[in-house]
């Protein structure tokens, strides 16, 4: 896979009150931060790699049974934010915002990611689990002494499950016809609750902080629940 010149999301993880990124501005007088979380275009954008996909499908009686497991790998992610300035930034694994000129206005893309999905289906019945994890990534910035801090996200491995029913006459169990083309869906995102776990890193002493969630944005991806109920005619 490779993109080049593309439109791409504008956005930021976190925020250090002694180095805002470039999307975020504080508000003195309200005492609030505001982060830009718009679509832009940026300059340049490359990104090369490597995307995997091994399928497998099976039959056992009445069941219908599929693994598939998906893996991509970034080699290279280069962004030029600015068209007025030549700078180009490399944004596989790491941002550097601290011996950069141009601080990236991009997050950090993990160098490798995986999802597996399980998927059983019988009579009308579904049950889907799809697992999701990451490689960490991290931002390197001035502020917090001479050498700056680095700040390491690692992701946390992320369980869904999804239950689903049709009803029909040839399912599990007969419904009566007026119920054809009814198919009411569960949907449990983030099944195990997890956030991904945050450390900043003073590049000068070597301390470390560490913190698993960032409530600025993190508190949205936690467990939920939907239900959806769906009638075709």
């Amino acid at each position: 896979t490779e993109s080049k010149d593309r439109i791409t999301y504008f956005s930021s993880f976190m925020v250090d009150p002694q180095n805002l990124p470039t999307n975020v501005m504080y508000h003195e007088e309200e005492d609030i931060y505001l982060r830009d979380d718009r679509w832009i275009n940026v300059a340049y954008l490359e990104r090369a790699g490597m995307d995997y996909e091994l399928r497998y499908e099976w039959q056992f009686g009445a069941n219908d049974l599929s693994l598939i497991t998906r893996h991509s790998r970034n080699n290279k992610f280069a962004v030029q934010p600015d068209a007025a300035n030549p700078e180009v930034q490399s944004l596989v694994t790491t941002r550097n915002d601290r011996d950069n000129d141009l601080r990236a206005i991009l997050s950090p893309i993990p160098k490798h990611q995986t999802n597996v999905q399980l998927i059983w289906e019988r009579g009308g019945f579904s049950a889907s689990v799809d697992v999701q994890g990451a490689a960490r990534t991290s931002r390197i910035a001035t502020g917090g002494g001479p050498d700056g801090q680095e700040f390491i996200t690692k992701p946390a491995t992320v369980w869904d499950l999804v239950l689903g029913y049709d009803f029909g006459q040839d399912t599990l169990f007969d419904a009566p016809a007026w119920m054809g083309g009814l198919r009411t869906t569960i949907t449990v995102n983030n099944l195990t609750n997890k956030f991904p776990r945050n450390s900043q890193v003073n590049l000068g002493t070597g301390e470390v902080r560490e913190w698993s969630i960032n409530p600025i944005y993190e508190w949205t991806q936690g467990r939920s629940y939907r239900l959806t109920v769906q009638k075709s005619f």
